[in-house]
């Protein structure tokens, strides 16, 4: 039980730490994923994948959901709200914006603006190990 609570605690820190990084990334706007038990962000699992990466993205969702009383959902298409993206580079859907994930388990953690002007966050892996590191990271 004190592994779980000490891994819950690293997760809550690390996200903590890059929410604090993309609140430092936008200049005049602050990225705010959930408030009051509200979910503003559904987490969109991109293309084909394998058990890792959809425990990965359970676990993402169960974890944000116990951060901010929250529920994540997580679908397969973007819906209505701003989306947490989640796939490996190769999917179609990233249209090569990923290609210079070359090594062996590199990732990106990054936000962009789409042409709406809603920041969009992508947990983007080299493969699917990589996929989840990004998702964990």
């Amino acid at each position: 039980m004190k592994q779980k609570s000490k891994f819950l605690n690293v997760i809550c820190i690390i996200i903590f730490y890059l929410t604090g990084n993309l609140l430092l990334a936008q200049s005049k706007d602050s990225l705010i994923i959930a408030d009051n038990s509200q979910a503003f962000y559904d987490i969109i699992l991109v293309g084909e994948s394998n058990g890792v990466v959809e425990t990965s993205v359970k676990d993402l969702s169960k974890y944000l959901q116990q951060i901010s009383g929250a529920q994540f959902e997580v679908k397969n298409k973007k819906g209505e709200k701003p989306a947490i993206y989640v796939g490996d580079k190769d999917q179609r859907f990233f249209n090569g914006k990923f290609s210079h994930l070359q090594t062996r388990n590199s990732f990106s953690v990054n936000m962009q603006r789409d042409s709406k002007g809603v920041n969009d966050i992508y947990l983007v892996g080299q493969d699917s190990t990589a996929t989840a590191f990004a998702v964990y990271t």
